[in-house]
């Protein structure tokens, strides 16, 4: 990763289990940063960047996940959602 902004900003994030706001923020800082390197497309690169930032019970989690879904962000993100993140709010919920 070479733009140091990336790392700063990773640097104050990461996924231990806490709580569904600590998971959404942890989404989108991966995704972020993703996007600043031009790598949103790159599924396999997002998950290993993911791979860096857990720690805690989440990464004791992540341990015990397979190498499917640990190597391709889209099913990363969604095993973490379901992990993680409190139920969906109904489809008239207000954002935050």
């Amino acid at each position: 990763m070479s733009d140091p902004r990336v790392v700063c900003m990773l640097d104050e994030l990461v996924l231990t289990g806490k709580d569904g706001t600590e998971c959404e923020d942890w989404i989108q800082s991966i995704q972020k940063a993703a996007f600043a390197q031009g790598k949103t497309s790159d599924k396999a690169w997002m998950a290993a960047l993911a791979s860096t930032r857990i720690r805690g019970r989440a990464l004791r989690w992540y341990s015990a996940q397979t190498d499917d879904v640990t190597s391709d962000w889209t099913k990363l993100r969604a095993a973490v959602l379901d992990e993680y993140c409190a139920e969906a709010p109904g489809p008239n919920a207000p954002y935050r």
